[in-house]
């Protein structure tokens, strides 16, 4: 059983990096980074860090602002997801933005039962 993460990013490089690899030793076995428009210089180590990383892939994205309701956010989002499956191949996927780490009520969230039964969970999330 895997589980993949879309990581949304717009600059915050360095909180990006401690966010895959916490998630990545609770079990995360595969990250798809929907990058926003971050500066050069984030963006810079974001694809230094992503170079270095097979489980690491980035999808850039129009960064329009639209409403969360709006046909062509909700399509954007369906892109998104084809993106990553294409890409990955897991059971699995929750979305995040960089400041949101998941908290397992174990040391993997792999481990969780309710992974082992559920067609759609909700996990908890906290912003750092």
């Amino acid at each position: 059983m895997s589980l993949g993460l879309i990581i949304n990013v717009k600059d915050q490089a360095d909180l990006l990096i401690r966010n895959i690899d916490y998630h990545a030793s609770a079990g995360v076995e595969c990250f798809l980074l929907s990058e926003r428009g971050s500066s050069a210089a984030e963006l810079e180590k974001i694809n230094d860090f992503a170079s270095q990383r097979p489980d690491v892939v980035i999808f850039r994205q129009d960064v329009t602002e639209m409403a969360l309701d709006s046909p062509e956010f909700l399509k954007r989002r369906q892109i998104l997801f084809e993106k990553y499956h294409a890409t990955f191949n897991s059971r699995w996927v929750a979305m995040i933005d960089t400041d949101e780490f998941l908290l397992p009520g174990s040391s993997s969230v792999l481990h969780s039962d309710i992974l082992k039964t559920a067609n759609l969970v909700s996990l908890p999330r906290y912003n750092v």
